[in-house]
């Protein structure tokens, strides 16, 4: 069985939790067969970026695409991805 590794594509995200804007307009891309690092301070948002690029958190706006698939946020809340 081959491994199947996927391109993530996230252009304009905004998250706002409780009122509070804690992504905004973040843009982000991870090339199929290239290492990505994600850094900066404690707080600056790492571990929310994954939360949402792993479907935990659904953005007030933004696009993200995996191998050129836009994914519909508001499709999740639903149940589907787009």
């Amino acid at each position: 069985m081959d491994t199947v590794f996927a391109s993530i594509v996230i252009k304009k995200l905004d998250l706002i939790i409780k009122g509070h804007h804690i992504l905004n307009e973040v843009d982000f891309q991870a090339k199929t067969g290239e290492i990505t690092l994600i850094y900066g301070p404690s707080g600056s948002g790492k571990t929310t970026l994954l939360n949402v690029i792993n479907f935990l958190y659904c953005p007030a706006s933004g696009e993200e695409g995996i191998n050129t698939r836009v994914l519909q946020y508001s499709m999740r809340d639903k149940g589907g991805y787009g």
